[in-house]
């Protein structure tokens, strides 16, 4: 990594990457410790901008006197102004504000990922949180009117945009290849695309069974084997299970079915790929007010209770990408 270097403002910011982050961030065996921000003087915000926080994707604001939870593994962070809403659109992670706040921002910064399903409701909600960790995106969903507004408001965040249909066989390694080859790397991919139906067994459609594993099942495979020949050490797949993996429902039964095969797949994935130091993420979210039981494929929704914040369901995920955590059940989303 390069040694921290003078900024206009008095700024310092270290840089080497968001795979050499990953890198570091598994090197770290030192516990934890706090480093005191003392002035307000380049000096004295010295060590704690060059210092690494474990979970600081939201952002550590510092004045002087308070303490930085801080470890000895360098990662990149730099150090902005008081609008921390604004850092993370459209002006990238080199710009540096006037002195007197401290932010070390978390190692999705500056890293190139794909998300599929992006106008999904919860696919959404992650999109703009990865953007505000600093990530930037390719992103991928069925609308391309939908992906064009999503893309405008995020700004330069946004590397492209790709509408497709990810039930075809080859689309999701073209979205892969593609998303590589835009910028010359890919560090992860999240897949939150997925489609639902209900009714009863005695009355599921052939048509239905066939769109609800291509969609839940078959897409999430595909993206995950072509994304494993092309993602570095330090890279992740995520892909959004939910609960019904764990608890199937009547009623549900085939949507039960490809969720939990779905998860099942990611855990086998999971061994295989460690050796690539690739994580496999298997992510299962409760009931979410996504809209999604609104729009089944087949069927009605039965009456559900209320579900959670699409907001707070993609804080979580993105915090699990963040947090190098490999498995996420449904009891991390409780509400």
């Amino acid at each position: 990594m390069r040694s921290p270097r003078s900024a206009r403002g008095g700024g310092w910011r270290v840089g080497g990457g968001w795979v050499a982050a990953q890198q570091a961030l598994r090197a770290a065996h030192t516990p934890a410790r706090r480093s005191r921000v003392n002035s307000g003087a380049a000096g004295g915000q010295r060590r704690s901008a060059t210092a690494a926080v474990w979970r600081c994707d939201r952002g550590v604001a510092a004045q002087p006197g308070s303490e930085v939870l801080a470890t000895t593994a360098p990662l990149p962070c730099f150090r902005v102004g008081p609008r921390l809403s604004n850092m993370p659109h459209a002006r990238g992670p080199s710009l540096v504000y006037q002195p007197g706040t401290v932010v070390i921002m978390s190692q999705l910064t500056d890293a190139h990922v794909l998300l599929v399903g992006a106008t999904g409701g919860l696919g959404t909600a992650i999109a703009w949180r990865l953007a505000e960790s600093g990530a930037r995106l390719t992103l991928s969903g069925r609308s391309t009117d939908r992906l064009a507004e999503l893309a405008a408001e995020l700004g330069d965040r946004v590397v492209g945009t790709a509408s497709a249909d990810v039930t075809i066989p080859d689309v999701p390694d073209e979205l892969v290849r593609s998303a590589h080859a835009s910028i010359g790397r890919l560090d992860g991919v999240v897949y939150a695309a997925g489609v639902v139906a209900f009714g009863e067994v005695v009355d599921l459609d052939d048509d239905v069974l066939d769109q609800l594993v291509l969609v839940n099942l078959l897409a999430p495979i595909r993206l995950t084997r072509a994304a494993a020949r092309v993602l570095p050490s330090g890279g992740f797949v995520a892909t959004l299970s939910a609960v019904v993996a764990e608890h199937p429902q009547k009623g549900m039964a085939a949507y039960s079915a490809t969720k939990a095969g779905l998860t099942a797949f990611d855990r086998a994935a999971a061994a295989e790929l460690r050796r690539r130091q690739i994580r496999v993420i298997d992510i299962r979210p409760t009931h979410t007010e996504t809209g999604l039981a609104s729009r089944p494929i087949a069927g009605q929704s039965p009456r559900l209770p209320t579900g959670g914040s699409p907001t707070t369901a993609a804080e979580r995920i993105v915090d699990a990408i963040v947090n190098d955590e490999k498995d996420i059940p449904a009891a991390a989303f409780a509400h």
